[in-house]
Parts: structure tokens; sequence; C-alpha cells
């Protein structure tokens, strides 16, 4: 098991022990604050009351809308929770 003074192979202290299987690549400007490749857009709406007194409850309908830019797709989810 890996300790927190665990040193990595290139020779600097690494923070978890499992971090070398990450692929990490510092990111410019652009890349972090930048428009993003895709979006996910969740709208929760049209509220719904049902039944009366303590067995009462609320349902809402939940949009999602998955954009992909490069490619320009776009799909769509619908559901009542």
């Amino acid at each position: 098991m890996a300790t927190i003074e665990e040193v990595s192979p290139t020779g600097g202290p690494r923070a978890w022990g499992g971090s070398s299987r990450l692929n990490y690549r510092p990111q410019n400007l652009d890349e972090r604050y930048g428009t993003p490749e895709n979006f996910l857009e969740i709208e929760v709406c049209n509220p719904v009351v049902h039944g009366e007194g303590r067995a009462r409850y609320v349902d809402y309908e939940i949009r999602m809308v998955v954009r992909a830019v490069r490619a320009s797709t776009l799909a769509r989810f619908d559901c009542r929770r």
C-alpha cells in the first residue's frame, strides 16, 4: 500500500499512491477557461402535486441536453421524477 511519503519514479513526492496511472498534462489558459467541447444542460421544470395530506408529493420534469460542439450532435432526454 502506498503512503503519502512515497516518492514517484521521477524523483518528486507523490500525493497519492495511485496517481502515477493518471495521464496528466498541463493545460494552457484557453483549455482551462475557453469554450468546452461538450455541454450538459439540466433543467428542472413543471412541478405537479399528487395526493393529499401525508401522502402528498411533487414530481418534476427533468430535461437534459447534451451537446458536442465538434461533432455538432445534440441529444435530449426528458423524464419525470
